[in-house]
């Protein structure tokens, strides 16, 4: 493909492509099991009990009791020294006398087993319970607001693990990385960016697209590539060590791991030979050195930049020209990717994610698309934006869980940053949320 205005055309549809294929524990773990509760602690002194329903009583917390192998909700209407009143709409008696029932407040999950002393018109009377088993919760309270969605998008990680190769990206790049850092960036000022740079090292060079191609199709150099996931170089193309021996750089590769294989499937003068024959083809080219960048939409390889001089120009590609420009693509495709999320579940038309539960130091959301879902275990840090009623939220993130159930996925996030003022608002949310949910179970 040319290196022209059409490829910028082309990245745009590119970045609309769907390539999804068609722990096990999140933020928030429940814990329901009555084994759980007495592995905990447990209250037993009668005062802090008495106070403790009080508490639940007058903060009209919901409580789930089991009874016969079903659960009901309701609230505490009545604390007395030897007994409660417990309100549970819809409640079957039968003739057992026992039951359980468990509620959470004070970021404490409780559990007790009561006995019975009669049933009543849309509830109950149990006897004062002796203990009561708690588990700690979490740090906040959390709760499950209907219809709570946000927009999100990726916040900048570390590309390579090689401190000195991120240094070097802000130092060299400083440009490119402004326009990536920001919530829009512009493909076609990043593609111009981009070609500023691979111009640099030749005028000659292609953007060649292998998504669609199948395994047969792919070249060999395209295989190996594809395979290895790094720049392919050859820097002379007159002389067969640049074909053979290992790069003295780590970062870059050639056709050295397949000599290696061939050396044990045939004798070395005829491995020699069949590399020898892929030299001449690339002479015959009037190549005198050429280099394959892979580039990513997530983490799949969808192409590469071809870049090469020829007999005419009469100059080679170095390895430090061949690394800088590695630098420069993957920067490049950390763009696309990130400018792909954007339309897809940042943009004000894209459809919104689902905020399954949420509390003033983190969320658990839920995503349906798997690339994405893994590309976000590696780059785990977003921003997200909270629609609550008529005000946007900035809020950054960073993801601590990640499992599936179904054909969902589910994120936990830490909440590590917001906008001025803007967590007193969730804060404030949250309580009225959670005060309004009372008020309509009392009721």
């Amino acid at each position: 493909m040319s290196p022209n205005g059409s490829f910028v055309i082309y990245l745009f549809s590119l970045v609309d492509l769907n390539l999804a294929y068609s722990v096990s524990d999140d933020l928030y773990m429940s814990v329901t099991e009555k084994e759980d509760f007495f592995q905990g602690e447990k209250e037993e002194t009668f005062l802090s009990l008495l106070n403790l329903f009080f508490l639940v009583k007058t903060s009209a917390t919901e409580i789930i009791f089991e009874y016969n192998n079903q659960e009901y909700a309701g609230i505490i209407r009545d604390v007395q020294n030897t007994e409660i009143t417990i309100s549970l709409p819809g409640l079957k008696e039968s003739q057992s006398r026992k039951g359980s029932f468990r509620f959470e407040i004070l970021n404490r999950y409780y559990y007790t087993e009561i006995l019975i002393i009669s049933f009543i018109p849309g509830g109950l009377l149990v006897r004062f319970p002796r203990e009561v088993h708690f588990l700690a919760r979490r740090k906040f309270s959390r709760l499950e607001p209907e219809n709570l969605t946000m927009r999100f998008i990726i916040l900048y990680s570390p590309i390579f693990e090689v401190k000195a190769l991120e240094k070097n990206l802000e130092s060299r790049f400083g440009t490119f990385m402004a326009e990536i850092l920001s919530d829009d960036p512009s493909m076609r000022i990043i593609y111009n960016i981009f070609i500023e740079e691979i111009r640099k090292v030749s005028r000659d060079f292609e953007f060649r697209m292998i998504y669609k191609k199948t395994p047969e199709e792919l070249s060999l150099m395209e295989t190996l590539m594809k395979q290895g996931q790094k720049p392919f170089f050859i820097h002379d193309t007159s002389r067969l060590e640049y074909y053979i021996e290992t790069p003295a750089r780590d970062s870059l590769m050639n056709y050295s791991s397949y000599f290696e294989e061939l050396n044990k499937t045939l004798n070395k003068r005829k491995a020699l030979g069949e590399m020898d024959a892929i030299k001449r083809d690339d002479m015959r080219s009037f190549l005198v050195s050429f280099l394959a960048i892979p580039y990513f939409l997530f983490a799949d390889v969808i192409g590469y930049l071809y870049v090469y001089t020829t007999q005419f120009d009469k100059f080679f590609i170095s390895p430090s020209q061949a690394e800088e420009l590695y630098l420069a693509t993957e920067l490049f495709s950390y763009a696309i990717t990130k400018i792909k999320i954007r339309n897809s579940v940042f943009n004000p038309k894209a459809q919104p994610t689902r905020i399954v539960n949420i509390s003033t130091s983190g969320l658990l959301m839920e995503i349906h698309d798997k690339i994405l879902f893994e590309y976000l275990q590696k780059h785990k840090r977003i921003k997200m934006q909270l629609q609550i009623k008529d005000r946007v939220l900035e809020i950054f993130g960073e993801i601590v869980r990640h499992y599936q159930e179904g054909p969902n996925y589910y994120m936990g996030v830490l909440i590590f940053k917001s906008a001025p003022d803007h967590i007193q608002q969730l804060e404030e949310y949250l309580y009225n949320y959670r005060r309004q949910e009372h008020l309509q179970l009392a009721y």
